[in-house]
């Protein structure tokens, strides 16, 4: 039963021909509250729409909860298509916004995303939608991360799991809670620190912002403002895509450093399988871009978060020429110079770069992650 039609009459309109939808993806309830909570005490005409995974029914599924100051308007489950809430939460995400276009009640939604979500793809579906006119009076408004300030820096770069903190959205969710974090903080475009934050925590979070994002806490920002501004899909998948330049070098502060490794050079397959771990595991963030010589026509993937490194293929360099770029972040000191190390061992010298043919056809040892060398050559 629609429970919101039953209010219609009540609606009071204001002069904007759109419903704003901002977006609010985090990892810890409370911080994710926190952050919705600010848009709500300070824009009189706006709900909360927000989706948490149910897991104690007989099927897991979705909880739908619309909600503004008066209290809560509309709750109700939404069973999971074909086990995937990734596919279900866009279709309900698109169903409910354009019902609520039609009921016209609020200026602003706050789409509060189910704990440990990418945002990624939900403000590319609403985008779509709103582009080829599925949905229309929806305007895309800023995508904020919020985090908890106060354990930022262990949860971004700690090796804590998140089926360990119950999470995980599935059995088959393997995900890092810093993976989690990353694809939320490094794709937003403002990002909420709720609690104490320290130092470390501050300039971790403002190392892996993009530079048009910004950082703040709950009681530091203007609500007002942020959400006149227009979230666009294309430049945050723009910054966030593996083969974006490296960036700049920066110097150390508060605690953290950055290092930018790039050249023109490819790894050498069997050093970088033999410090694989020297370069890729510690307390850091790093992603970028690599090549092997057994697999030239194609752009490899490095993402790393806490404990976790994932590698593998994006797909041709196109107009690219080949490259490796790596940039990564840390707070230990000592890891620094074991990863620069590691990176100018594992790159081929001039004299292997002379014998590129060699590798044709060879098993450099990375079908597992990257598939059959053969194909991607």
């Amino acid at each position: 039963m629609d429970q919101l039609a039953t209010q219609e009459a009540t609606i009071m309109n204001d002069s904007s021909p759109y419903l704003s939808v901002a977006m609010i993806a985090a990892v810890d309830p409370v911080a994710r509250q926190s952050a919705a909570a600010t848009f709500l005490l300070d824009l009189p005409d706006a709900a909360q729409l927000s989706y948490d995974l149910a897991v104690d029914r007989p099927e897991p599924a979705l909880r739908r909860v619309i909600a503004d100051r008066d209290g809560t308007a509309e709750a109700e489950f939404v069973d999971l298509d074909h086990g995937c809430l990734g596919c279900t939460l866009r279709q309900d995400v698109l169903a409910t916004l354009a019902r609520l276009t039609d009921i016209d009640r609020w200026r602003t939604v706050v789409l509060a995303l189910p704990l440990a979500t990418p945002p990624e793809p939900v403000a590319a579906a609403v985008d779509t939608a709103v582009r080829d006119g599925r949905l229309v009076g929806i305007r895309l408004a800023p995508v904020v991360a919020a985090v908890d300030g106060a354990t930022a820096v262990h949860d971004i770069l700690g090796d804590d799991l998140l089926d360990e903190r119950d999470l995980a959205h599935g059995p088959r969710d393997r995900r890092s809670v810093g993976e989690a974090v990353c694809a939320q903080v490094e794709y937003a475009d403002a990002v909420l620190a709720v609690g104490n934050s320290g130092r470390q925590s501050v300039g971790l979070l403002r190392r892996l912002l993009c530079s048009s994002a910004f950082l703040a806490s709950p009681h530091r920002i203007d609500v007002a403002d942020l959400i006149v501004r227009r979230h666009d899909t294309g430049l945050a998948r723009a910054r966030i895509h593996p083969l974006q330049p490296a960036g700049r070098p920066q110097p150390d502060a508060d605690g953290v450093w950055t290092l930018v490794l790039q050249s023109g050079r490819p790894f050498e397959p069997q050093r970088l399988m033999a410090r694989l771990e020297d370069l890729g595991t510690g307390l850091i963030r790093a992603r970028g871009h690599f090549w092997l010589p057994s697999r030239p026509g194609v752009a490899c993937v490095w993402d790393g978060s806490g404990g976790q490194l994932s590698v593998g293929i994006h797909g041709p360099w196109g107009d690219r020429m080949p490259g490796t770029a790596l940039t990564i972040t840390g707070v230990d000191p000592t890891e620094r110079e074991r990863i620069r190390d590691a990176f100018a061992t594992i790159l081929m010298t001039d004299r292997e770069l002379g014998d590129l043919d060699r590798w044709r056809g060879v098993d450099d040892g990375f079908d597992p992650w990257l598939g059959t060398a053969s194909s991607a050559a």
